[in-house]
């Protein structure tokens, strides 16, 4: 049961989710983490907490809250994030 996790490898356009529920139902807390970009090559990305919900240059977390997350951890899953156009709502493309 994960209070934290460390990512690494080429993740851009990467999605993963951590739930609290086993069967990864979304009537219970769980977090949502999409990679924008890799993190620097050699180098770990740290999501110290699954209970906020922010966006910087690598990642966009989604939180949701029903009763707490960390340390409440039971399932995860990952998927490759593309959709139409092949292009996510969580990636933004770079400005041109």
């Amino acid at each position: 049961m994960a209070r934290s996790v460390a990512f690494s490898g080429p993740l851009a356009g990467m999605e993963f989710n951590f739930y609290d529920s086993p069967s990864q139902s979304v009537y219970d807390d769980y977090t949502t983490v999409q990679f924008i970009q890799n993190p620097p090559s050699g180098q770990a990305y740290f999501l110290w907490t699954f209970e906020t919900s922010y966006q910087d240059a690598y990642v966009n977390v989604v939180y949701h809250h029903y009763n707490g997350l960390d340390g409440k951890v039971s399932s995860i899953n990952s998927s490759l994030v593309t959709s139409v156009g092949g292009t996510s709502p969580f990636i933004t493309p770079p400005n041109r």
